[in-house]
């Protein structure tokens, strides 16, 4: 359904760089559009454990004002978007 918005979204971030994914992780609906995405692909929880450890300490310092459940959100944002990659 959104398909054509998360790929143009990965073109962007090609383009643009991190901040790209910043700003989707700020804004409730992009974000909620690569959350729906999230969905389809494997659980961030298959993640090697190292690997989620760095996310976790780069969600923690990219976004040092959010809480836990939002910076659980942003690394499945981040994860979302690098598996598509």
């Amino acid at each position: 359904m959104f398909d054509h918005i998360i790929s143009s979204y990965v073109l962007y971030f090609y383009d643009k760089g991190e901040s790209v994914i910043q700003s989707i992780v700020n804004c409730k609906v992009p974000s909620e559009i690569v959350m729906m995405k999230y969905k389809t692909i494997p659980p961030i929880e298959t993640m090697p454990l190292k690997e989620k450890e760095e996310m976790w300490l780069h969600m923690k310092e990219t976004f040092p004002e959010k809480t836990k459940e939002e910076l659980i959100d942003a690394a499945k944002i981040y994860y979302t978007i690098g598996s598509l990659l």
